[in-house]
């Protein structure tokens, strides 16, 4: 039951930033394979902090992180900071609307 719903939550937060994900992640030099696969992002930190929820997903390289849903961020792999719950290794390389094409 609890790896259904970790995978349901997995699915939602990336599924809906798949289109801006590879620009991203690329951008930042986080494709280690040079192209973005959504299966190899298996893990997620959850946590709150006043009143917004958290979640870095991370693969074996990169982690994504997500603000009360929102894409925020992306950062190489740092178990540090996701020990520490530390945002700030987390940049936003490019605007998404650049990342999708759209610019």
């Amino acid at each position: 039951m609890i790896t259904e719903i970790l995978e349901v939550h997995l699915d939602r937060l990336l599924g809906h930033y798949s289109q801006q994900l590879p620009g991203l992640l690329s951008a930042a030099d986080l494709l280690g394979n040079g192209s973005y696969n959504q299966a190899e992002f298996t893990d997620l930190m959850s946590w709150k902090d006043a009143g917004s929820r958290y979640d870095i997903v991370h693969s074996g390289t990169a982690m994504i992180l997500f603000k009360d849903g929102s894409l925020v961020g992306v950062a190489g792999l740092n178990r540090q900071a996701l020990a520490n719950r530390d945002i700030a290794a987390f940049t936003m390389p490019i605007p998404v609307a650049l990342a999708t094409g759209m610019l």
